[in-house]
C-alpha cells in the first residue's frame, strides 16, 4: 500500500471513529506499527492530525478540509 493510500485510510479512520490508537491503525491496515508510527509523525507535521496517548485524532483543519495533496 502507498504511503499517501494509507494516509487517506488513516484520515478516513479518524474521521468517523474521531480517535484512534496507533495499534489499531497497525491491525486494521496489516502494517507495522513503526510504519504506523511514522505515517503519523508526517501527517502530523503536514497538519493532517494531532497524535496524542500512542494514536491520533484529526486536527480541526482537517475536518474543513475535504480534498488533500499529498505530493
Amino acid at each position: 500500500m502507498l504511503r499517501e493510500e494509507r494516509f487517506r485510510k488513516i484520515l478516513k479512520v479518524l474521521e468517523s471513529q474521531g480517535f484512534t490508537t496507533a495499534e489499531s491503525l497497525s491491525k486494521t491496515f496489516y502494517i507495522s506499527l513503526p510504519t504506523v508510527y511514522r505515517d503519523l509523525r508526517e501527517m502530523e507535521h503536514l497538519k493532517l492530525i494531532v497524535r496524542r496517548n500512542g494514536g491520533a485524532m484529526c486536527s480541526s483543519d482537517e475536518r474543513e478540509t475535504s480534498a488533500v495533496d499529498f505530493r
